[in-house]
């Protein structure tokens, strides 16, 4: 399971996507390498919980155990409108950081890029053969500041649409949008 937050962006060819500047996985290197080394994404291993009861789910975010950052409530009662539904795109573009540090004492080797990517995602069917889509009142609270995982800096606002989605997603790489390398200080090889 993954928890991310997302800020919307655009791009400089007019593309929208989010930043990610927190996203957090449970216990899965494949899923911490594969966005982190690669992509940029600043993921984390993290205690993500969801529990279902009655109409009810609720998804909790813990690092450490113990230590909730924030709890997310839904209500998906109602699967996704047509009209939603044009809204909702299977692929997403996302925007992240990537640092690459230096691979010597100089500094030689720094880089710092603006990495573009996104998901495919291919949503599951019930067993009525429908989309696994739905949506319904939704609310987030932030239960514990963190210095370390400071998730509550990103205030939310009024909550527009609330979805309840099971798929299987696909990350690719797109482009490095900007990319920034550290000079070398000169007085450093001396």
């Amino acid at each position: 399971m993954e928890c991310y937050s997302g800020i919307q962006v655009r791009d400089p060819d007019g593309e929208t996507g989010y930043y990610i500047p927190y996203i957090y996985v449970t216990v899965n290197d494949a899923a911490l390498a594969s966005g982190r080394e690669v992509l940029g994404a600043p993921k984390k291993l993290a205690h993500i919980r969801l529990i279902r009861e009655g109409g009810l789910i609720q998804g909790t975010l813990e690092r450490p155990k113990g230590k909730r950052l924030l709890t997310l409530t839904a209500q998906p009662d109602e699967r996704m409108s047509s009209d939603s539904r044009q809204m909702y795109s299977a692929r997403t573009n996302f925007y992240s950081v990537r640092q690459l540090p230096p691979i010597i004492e100089s500094g030689k080797g720094e880089v710092t890029q603006l990495v573009k990517w996104c998901t495919d995602r291919t949503l599951r069917r019930d067993e009525r053969g429908e989309e696994v889509l739905f949506t319904g009142p939704t609310s987030l609270t932030y239960d514990s500041p963190s210095i370390i995982d400071p998730v509550h800096n990103l205030t939310v606002g009024q909550a527009l649409l609330g979805t309840y989605e099971e798929y299987d997603a696909r990350l690719e790489a797109i482009d490095i949008l900007s990319e920034e390398s550290n000079p070398v200080n000169d007085d450093r090889r001396a």
